[in-house]
């Protein structure tokens, strides 16, 4: 691949100018590690540049994520592997909900943990359903803001309520009713609160529907 060739390049340079005597005389006595120096020019496809012998590549990936691909072979012999290690997600939901004001974040940062780890052993497998960090923090931000909107409203409720609107819309319809029974499950003592208000919105929609002739049905 062209990055593969480019990376080996750089590091190919790196090798040949850490050695004093392979540099130019005004370049010979710099130190080929710390403090990042340059110590040499060269060609770069055309493109005469600078090397800095302390500069890095890196590459962050996870290969068992759908639609990703392993790195080319040519690419992957330049780079040393380095596993990580799976993030404790209720210690990030305690976190984020406590950052933006949650005063029961233990106790609703355990329900959070518990609901999405149902979802990802109950629901159907699909390709687009993501319970994840990704997922994860998005939901967070927007309970954020749920909750700076309606500071005198029950904590529980508002949690329940932002779990339900950003993940019921991905659902297929055989995992809803499954979904919503999960949610009241974890939230015994909150009846399902009603959908958010998004007047704007759904005066638009409104518009769309009797503009194009169509009918509009309850959900």
């Amino acid at each position: 691949s062209v990055v593969a060739t480019q990376v080996k390049l750089v590091l190919d340079a790196i090798v040949l100018f850490s050695v004093p005597a392979n540099r130019e005389e005004e370049y010979a006595h710099l130190p080929a590690g710390t403090p990042p120096v340059k110590i040499a020019d060269f060609d770069f496809f055309g493109d005469t540049i600078g090397l800095l012998p302390t500069c890095g590549f890196f590459i962050t990936m996870n290969p068992g994520y759908a639609g990703r691909q392993e790195l080319p072979e040519n690419l992957k012999v330049l780079f040393r592997g380095v596993t990580m290690m799976v993030p404790d997600r209720e210690i990030i939901m305690k976190v984020k909900l406590c950052s933006v004001g949650y005063q029961s974040f233990v106790e609703l940062a355990r329900k959070f943990c518990v609901l999405y780890k149902l979802c990802e052993e109950q629901l159907s497998k699909q390709k687009h359903y993501d319970f994840g960090l990704r997922n994860i923090l998005s939901v967070l931000r927007t309970a954020g803001k749920t909750k700076r909107d309606n500071l005198n409203d029950e904590e529980e409720m508002l949690l329940m309520r932002t779990l339900r609107d950003m993940n019921l819309s991905k659902l297929v319809a055989q995992d809803v009713p499954l979904f919503l029974s999960l949610l009241t499950d974890l939230f015994p003592d909150v009846g399902m609160p009603a959908n958010g208000e998004h007047p704007a919105v759904t005066t638009a929609m409104a518009k769309a529907i009797k503009d194009d002739g169509l009918t509009s049905l309850p959900s």
